[in-house]
């Protein structure tokens, strides 16, 4: 794959994950945007941040933006170039807005912007890559095609395997060959990925009424490794059952049911038990759902998501209380080159 651009530029949006129960596999994107500009270059990787993480992220070949480009430079067959990065960051490290998703998506975003054949890299190869840099699709969905998404990694399940492994048929057999030599090929001009990029699916929810999702933004941060750390291996059945029953529920009560926001966004899986890392967020977010206010933990927090607007009184006391407050809208766009 030819480059055939020494420069570009994307932007970004924010995007907020699991909405309550879609825990890994739900998310939105956000009005709130980082600014990416590349050139090619013939010496060493530079990077130049404003904003949000000035002074705290990388400006090396460790800079996510760059270990993107990378990755996406190979994945697609063109050559390693020297990199020089100007980032503009307006959405929040760590607090659960997807700052590391929108990096990844950026830097791919990038790619795509100077090679040759752009198909290469359309939107649904770019999931599978950036998933392989970020390990699950729920922040990197919506960052990508904008909206409210559904998004997850094909898979079978360890019993449907070991079941199968067990059958003796022949029709197990038939056409065994047939489909090997179609998985080996390529699909027009897409490349063919190597198998441990993870096969992933992403569909967008067509919402029907004016969403305007609020942002609680606290003063401090919190490690996403440290937030999943604290998620049991197991959870009761009956909790399963439920937070199943409420993501259902979500996808219809975002799609045009916002009265049905309250019971939608409960959730049984994670939110819970990261309270212990954020205490105040979990606190906040039930103060809020006190006032039939759909509040959830965004992503792995500790900023809380409603998905509705707020009005001035209660904006006030959390202000008071030290939280920042953002109405925004939906970004329907996703990455996008400027």
């Amino acid at each position: 794959m030819r480059i055939v651009k020494d420069e570009a530029e994307v932007k970004v949006p924010a995007t907020s994950a699991n909405l309550g129960p879609g825990y890994d596999c739900m998310g939105l994107a956000l009005s709130l945007h980082d600014r990416v500009r590349f050139r090619a270059t013939a010496g060493a990787t530079q990077v130049h941040v404003r904003g949000q993480g000035k002074d705290k992220l990388p400006e090396d070949e460790n800079h996510l933006v760059v270990r993107a480009i990378r990755l996406g430079l190979d994945a697609v067959g063109a050559s390693q170039v020297g990199v020089s990065l100007w980032q503009e960051n307006q959405i929040p490290q760590s607090r659960g807005l997807g700052s590391s998703a929108s990096a990844i998506v950026s830097g791919l975003a990038l790619v795509r912007a100077i090679i040759a054949e752009p198909e290469a890299l359309d939107n649904d190869t770019m999931l599978r890559i950036a998933t392989y840099l970020e390990g699950h699709p729920d922040n990197l969905a919506p960052a990508i095609y904008g909206g409210i998404t559904v998004s997850g990694i094909e898979g079978t399940s360890s019993e449907e395997t070991a079941t199968t492994r067990q059958l003796s048929s022949p029709f197990l057999e038939m056409g065994a060959g047939e489909q090997e030599e179609i998985a080996g090929q390529s699909e027009g001009n897409k490349p063919v990925l190597a198998s441990e990029f993870p096969k992933t699916w992403a569909l967008k929810i067509k919402n029907q009424y004016d969403l305007r999702p609020t942002v609680f933004i606290p003063d401090f941060e919190l490690d996403t490794s440290q937030a999943r750390s604290l998620l049991p291996e197991q959870v009761p059945h009956v909790d399963a059952a439920k937070n199943v029953a409420n993501a259902a529920l979500l996808v219809c009560a975002l799609e045009n049911h916002p009265e049905l926001l309250m019971a939608a966004t409960t959730d049984y899986l994670h939110q819970n038990y990261r309270r212990a890392a954020m205490p105040a967020s979990v606190d906040l977010m039930y103060w809020l759902r006190a006032q039939q206010l759909p509040a959830v933990i965004s992503g792995a927090g500790p900023c809380v998501l409603v998905l509705a607007n707020v009005n001035d009184q209660v904006k006030s006391q959390a202000e008071k209380a030290g939280w920042r407050v953002r109405t925004l809208e939906l970004d329907m766009r996703g990455v996008r080159e400027l």
